[in-house]
């Protein structure tokens, strides 16, 4: 038969397409690697580093300062597979950095510069890449805030502030609840398009 016409793989709009839907692919592995337990085929990720030792617990964003936090955040991003990382030193006080394009993270210390307070601010209005970014945000920032949930812990928190990690719908999310003494509150701001995460220690 005749050859065949190879040059259709070079097209610019396919290459666009094919990534776009791999990062659709790993958006939703890195929200499976968070939330799931049972173990999910995906590509390899590399963890840019080394994981912790089995000597070193990981420790409550609630019992370390900022720098810490950046740390431990960065440990748990990466251990996800999750390029959702922390680049920016954090000041005692309140900070606020940017995770991705839609989605920041802020906080305050205590006078004695221990973090009292996590927000992961979202803006949901996106599309289904910066939805699962979030989602993953929120995973990271549960297993930060309390090392000891499992995966079901932290799909279960989430279910109790509104939220089907499976079937996702952010608008709208109105919630709180309470896991080992920490407070979760989920609150959807439709004048400003956003919903955020608070996670703060019990009074």
């Amino acid at each position: 038969g005749p050859p065949i016409d190879l040059s259709v793989l070079k097209s610019p709009l396919l290459g666009v397409l094919a990534a776009v839907i791999a990062l659709v692919v790993i958006g939703i592995w890195a929200v499976d690697a968070i939330f799931t337990d049972e173990p999910v085929e995906s590509p390899p990720v590399s963890l840019d580093g080394t994981p912790p030792s089995a000597e070193t617990p990981p420790l409550s964003a609630f019992d370390v300062d900022p720098a810490l936090l950046v740390v431990e955040w960065n440990r748990v991003a990466r251990q996800f597979g999750s390029q959702l990382l922390i680049r920016d030193a954090l000041p005692r006080g309140s900070f606020d950095t940017q995770l991705a394009p839609l989605i920041s993270l802020q906080g305050t210390t205590d006078t004695e510069g221990t973090v009292r307070s996590l927000v992961i601010v979202a803006d949901p209005s996106g599309d289904t890449d910066s939805d699962q970014a979030t989602i993953a945000t929120w995973g990271i920032a549960l297993t930060v805030a309390d090392p000891s949930l499992s995966e079901s812990d932290r799909s279960e928190i989430l279910a109790e502030m509104g939220l089907d990690v499976r079937f996702p719908q952010l608008g709208g999310l109105d919630g709180e609840t309470t896991r080992n003494g920490i407070r979760y509150t989920m609150k959807y701001f439709q004048s400003f398009s956003s919903v955020l995460l608070t996670i703060a220690p019990e009074a």
